[in-house]
């Protein structure tokens, strides 16, 4: 019979040789952070020295080489995962996450700025943290500011940034953005957000992985993703599903008690308006069998009574830039949409953009309630494009109107005559814009309020 010691030691050395593999591979979240910077695969000098090497470019990364794709996958764990450590404990150092997230905004900077050298592993690199990000949102110890501070890194990964205070033009953005959204990173990305909204696992009323605060995040993301004017746009079905996710999120009715405080109603308004966003860069006018996104931007920027909350001035402006454009967009093929009374709906967005603006345009510090001019070109910038090539003479009238409210805003920061422009919509436009948006749907027909009163 063989002795005990002797049947053991295959066994033994059998684990001895396992462990070494086990723990290059298992740098994982549930670990904790001490553990995970104890792996040999984090600490060593050699690994260290090749995650910063492949940072500056110094290394290019190459997706076939097994040390690159397990450094990257290290650096993305380096940069998501300390949402979850870092928030672990009872009390929450100030400013601690938040830092986590600009470390990470910074690194991605870094990188832009030597794109020829580096563009590989930022396309590597954004792969891995979308999936990291996933996971810290998905993980059941991780803390409402964890999943939300996640949420925002995907934002942040494909954001128009700001230089001298002013955006960057759509040029240098698509450019910079080019490296992280290639090799299908576009497509990952919107798959993985629409997972993440719609999925039950993480929609569980009574255990919720994603609430307001991570949505907010994941729509500016999406939001974001179909604006960039990228070489390598998403394919037009997971256009269709993030357009879908929009409207089936900005068109349900949403009903708060009497006694419920604005603040908590105005909050998810500001939801809403990212979730509007996504819509105002639809494509098309009609979505899979029954979705309508002009139906919905006309709803929200004539501010329809249909609405449940009614849209803030905020939704009202994104709406009313994003109906303009796709107004442009489908030009002289509108298929159902009809284009006078929609183009009505965006001067009702006018109406009370100016409305809006004309009391406060002279107000400094706090009490400036909007960066007025800006808006204001934004909408110019966004009317221009609805009469598409001029051969439409009502399109044109609207345009024209529309103008004369927003250019003295702009330009001088003077009163728009928006009064104006209400009196003919209550008075000479009032049919057409009583008639339905979609041929043959009279359920497409904009209610409005009375007409506001100027200021």
């Amino acid at each position: 019979m063989l002795s005990r010691t002797l049947l053991y030691r295959p066994v033994l050395v059998l684990a001895l040789l396992l462990v070494p593999l086990s723990a290059a591979h298992a740098q994982r979240l549930e670990d904790g952070e001490q553990t995970f910077l104890g792996h040999q695969a984090v600490r060593s000098p050699t690994a260290r020295a090749l995650r910063n090497q492949l940072y500056k470019g110094a290394v290019r990364a190459d997706r076939n080489d097994k040390d690159h794709e397990k450094a990257i996958d290290i650096a993305a764990k380096e940069a998501v995962y300390p949402l979850v450590w870092k928030s672990g404990g009872l009390t929450i150092a100030r400013g601690q996450i938040n830092r986590v997230v600009e470390d990470f905004a910074s690194q991605l900077s870094r990188m832009t700025r030597f794109s020829e050298k580096t563009a590989e592993m930022q396309q590597l690199y954004c792969r891995k943290v979308i999936d990291r990000v996933a996971e810290v949102i998905g993980y059941d110890k991780s803390k409402v500011i964890a999943r939300v501070n996640a949420a925002m890194m995907l934002a942040r990964m494909i954001e128009r940034r700001l230089e001298r205070s002013v955006l960057v033009t759509e040029k240098v953005w698509a450019d910079e953005l080019q490296p992280r959204l290639a090799e299908g990173n576009n497509e990952h990305l919107a798959t993985v957000v629409l997972d993440l909204l719609s999925n039950p696992k993480y929609n569980d009323p009574k255990d919720p992985k994603v609430n307001d605060g991570v949505r907010y995040f994941l729509f500016q993301a999406l939001a974001n993703l179909l604006a960039v004017p990228t070489k390598t746009p998403l394919k037009p079905a997971t256009e269709e599903k993030v357009i879908q996710a929009a409207l089936d999120f900005v068109g349900k009715k949403v009903t708060f008690p009497q006694e419920t405080p604005r603040e908590e109603i105005d909050g998810y308004r500001v939801l809403r308006r990212e979730a509007v966003k996504v819509l105002a860069q639809s494509n098309s006018v009609t979505v899979g069998a029954k979705g309508k996104p002009a139906l919905l931007l006309a709803q929200i920027a004539a501010g329809d009574t249909q609405l449940s909350p009614s849209p803030h001035l905020t939704e009202r402006i994104e709406a009313t830039i994003g109906l303009a454009r796709l107004i442009g967009k489908v030009g002289a093929k509108p298929g159902d949409l009809q284009l006078d009374p929609a183009s009505l709906q965006v001067a009702r967005g006018v109406v009370a953009f100016a409305f809006a603006a004309n009391p406060n345009r002279g107000k400094k510090g706090l009490e400036r309630a909007r960066p007025w001019k800006v808006d204001a070109a934004r909408l110019i910038e966004a009317i221009n494009t609805m009469k598409g090539d001029g051969k439409n003479t009502f399109l044109n009238d609207v345009n024209r109107r529309c103008l004369a409210v927003l250019t003295p805003i702009e330009e001088k920061s003077e009163a728009g005559p928006g009064n104006e422009l209400n009196v003919w919509l209550a008075e000479t436009a009032k049919d057409t814009a009583a008639k339905p948006l979609y041929k043959g749907d009279n359920n497409s027909a904009i209610k409005v309020p009375p007409p506001p009163k100027a200021e």
